[in-house]
């Protein structure tokens, strides 16, 4: 962590990652982007630098995903700078369970994370102390290994061929506004097909089948007419779901991208209005109160901070953080 004092400016902005997050328990939504900030720092407050390392900590299935998009973003990239192509589907599998995956692994059984919590692996299950089989585990690994030989198998052969000015996006962050609000937006891939429309693709892990009408496809359809000033007809949203290898594409329609805009504004604006001083993004976690629930309280990293998620889901067991105690 940094001992210097911290030149960020925590300003307001909007994504569909915070929306969703405020939807399933505005508490969760004040620690993390609020009660969190400037816990990296040595000197910061108690709370602050637990809910920091709190916030970082995954459920292994997001964990799984986010390897799984690491792994495609990282081969992608070779594939752009002419570095690599096609590549054996199991062979990528296995390396990535061995470079990335058992290493993580022993990270967060290990709890490295609690001394680095931004660079190493905290996973909920090991935190918590939540119980998991080894067959789960090794079931997790086999869903890791199976997307990314669909990766290889069925949808690597979208980047084969691309043109270097064909290439667009690849995991990039970027945002236009809306109400003078940054709207965030991060492409998993993107290009420009060979009819000259732009394809915005949105890699999916777990087990949830595809859907062509998404709120987040709308947020993509957005940002692609807002940056390249495209008709929304030429902009084609194609999600994949690398799991259970099934897919599922949409045209955008300019009605579709207007009720988008419709529900983002709604979200900035209920956002905002609940902020002690807007002019600052300045918050206070009394205006956020937690909606507890079994199922969210037990897959939630902030737990361990929360009493009414620990009244709904009582800690049995795991690592404690001093700075709470």
């Amino acid at each position: 962590m940094s001992t210097k004092t911290s030149a960020l400016k925590n300003t307001f902005s909007w994504s569909h990652s915070r929306k969703r997050l405020f939807d399933d328990c505005p508490r969760a939504y004040y620690f993390r982007y609020y009660g969190s900030w400037e816990g990296w720092l040595h000197d910061a407050p108690p709370l602050a630098r637990a809910l920091y390392i709190l916030k970082q900590l995954k459920s292994r299935q997001m964990w799984a995903g986010s390897v799984v998009h690491e792994a495609v973003e990282d081969h992608l990239r070779k594939v752009r700078s002419g570095i690599t192509g096609m590549i054996e589907p199991d062979l990528l599998a296995e390396r990535v369970i061995k470079d990335r995956l058992r290493p993580q692994f022993r990270e967060s059984k290990d709890g490295l994370y609690l001394q680095d919590a931004k660079n190493r692996t905290g996973l909920l299950e090991h935190h918590y102390a939540q119980p998991v089989s080894n067959e789960m585990w090794k079931a997790l690994a086999e869903d890791v290994k199976k997307a990314l030989r669909n990766f290889v198998e069925n949808y690597l052969g979208l980047a084969l061929d691309l043109a270097e000015e064909d290439w667009l996006l690849l995991e990039d962050l970027h945002s236009f506004e809306l109400e003078d609000v940054p709207v965030w937006v991060k492409c998993d891939f993107a290009f420009r097909d060979k009819q000259g429309r732009v394809v915005i693709v949105d890699w999916k892990t777990g087990k949830k089948v595809p859907e062509p009408g998404s709120f987040q496809l709308g947020c993509y359809g957005l940002y692609a007419v807002d940056r390249w000033g495209l008709d929304p007809s030429d902009v084609r949203v194609l999600e994949i779901n690398l799991t259970i290898g099934k897919e599922a594409s949409a045209v955008i329609q300019k009605e579709d991208l207007e009720k988008t805009a419709e529900e983002i504004t709604a979200s900035i604006r209920h956002l905002k209005g609940l902020l002690r001083d807007p002019e600052i993004n300045g918050a206070d976690s009394d205006d956020f109160k937690a909606r507890p629930s079994k199922r969210m309280c037990h897959w939630c990293s902030f737990l361990e901070a929360c009493e009414e998620g620990r009244a709904c889901v009582p800690l049995a067991g795991g690592r404690r953080l001093e700075m709470l105690s």
